[in-house]
């Protein structure tokens, strides 16, 4: 008896606060719906870690958060590697950010944060890409 051939698919889905992709190795944040100003991403979603913030997933852009307007402070842990394009854009009150294993930085990722004013990412970014901290005129 022969089995089926089996094509993996790409299915996302809501766990706690995010809408999340499920890869073999790891998980793809692709929109936060929770309602916190203050965020601490979790380092493993399924017990697989989270490597990406997808694009668009925190921004106030039409698919991004409905509560970016919200969100001040945000913690990313050492899984996550890549931020995607736009992923935190015109969140406009956000404050701080800090991670410590970023090593590619999407375009526009933080373009709009009018507020931001403190962000760490690490020694490990090798990639920034064009725009990712445009009109930004609180950081310092």
């Amino acid at each position: 008896m022969a089995l089926p051939y089996i094509i993996p698919v790409k299915i996302p889905f809501a766990i706690q606060d995010y809408m999340i992709t499920l890869k073999d190795n790891y998980v793809i944040i692709n929109r936060y719906v929770g309602i916190d100003t203050e965020i601490d991403i979790p380092e493993n979603n399924l017990l697989k870690p989270v490597n990406i913030i997808g694009e668009k997933s925190f921004s106030s852009c039409t698919t991004g958060s409905p509560n970016a307007e919200s969100i001040e402070i945000v913690y990313i842990p050492l899984s996550v590697e890549i931020l995607e394009k736009d992923c935190f854009a015109n969140c406009s009150n956000l404050k701080m950010v800090k991670a410590e294993n970023i090593q590619y930085i999407g375009a526009y990722s933080f373009s709009g944060d009018s507020e931001l004013e403190d962000i760490s990412l690490g020694s490990n970014v090798t990639i920034i890409e064009m725009g990712a901290f445009g009109a930004n005129s609180s950081l310092v």
